[in-house]
């Protein structure tokens, strides 16, 4: 899929043709729904999918896809797609007494866009034992609801230092969400 285009969305916006805004997420929501591994159960492939395409999207070293336990006590890294290497993990977890605040904020569904992550009130416990050992310096995490309910969070991660989020990277981060939502509910079927 080809990377996000924000003078195209700008110009859309300006020009109040809508349609366009919607177009890339439409394209890859209809080919995730339509991908005959989830028709399957496969859910794995089609998370990949949706990772890989939100981090050439958004232009991000790190998208992974973080889903609560039962307790919401810790989330589990469902997918992570690494861009500069084009690869996978899974499986990685994260408790909550780790890292409390941000705990706190993704549960809130609210949209986190830290910056920067180090000085974030809702990210920096993620410092020593996440972000540095990734070099993530910013994050946009967005939430994953299935049925309406928050199931975990999709999380951009910048490699490097500072990025500053920009208005049509939010809502288009939290389109994917909507994806990984979508998908989710779908293999549960």
């Amino acid at each position: 899929m080809a990377a996000f285009d924000e003078a195209e969305y700008l110009a859309a916006v300006r020009s109040g043709d809508f349609s366009k805004l919607l177009e890339p997420q439409r394209r890859l929501l209809d080919a995730l729904l339509g991908n005959a591994a989830l028709r399957a159960g496969d859910v794995r492939e089609v998370l990949g999918e949706l990772t890989e395409s939100a981090a050439r999207m958004l232009e991000v070293g790190r998208v992974g896809l973080w889903r609560f336990d039962d307790t919401r006590g810790q989330i589990e890294c469902l997918d992570l797609y690494l861009l500069d290497d084009e690869r996978h993990e899974r499986g990685v977890v994260v408790p909550r007494a780790a890292a409390p605040a941000y705990f706190t904020a993704i549960s809130s569904g609210q949209v986190i866009a830290a910056e920067n992550a180090y000085l974030d009130p809702r990210t920096r416990q993620l410092g020593p034992s996440y972000l540095q050992r990734y070099q993530v310096g910013a994050m946009l995490d967005t939430p994953v609801l299935i049925h309406g309910e928050l199931a975990g969070v999709l999380c951009h991660e910048h490699i490097g230092g500072e990025r500053r989020w920009r208005a049509w990277e939010r809502t288009l981060a939290a389109s994917l969400s909507e994806c990984a939502g979508l998908v989710l509910a779908e293999g549960a079927r």
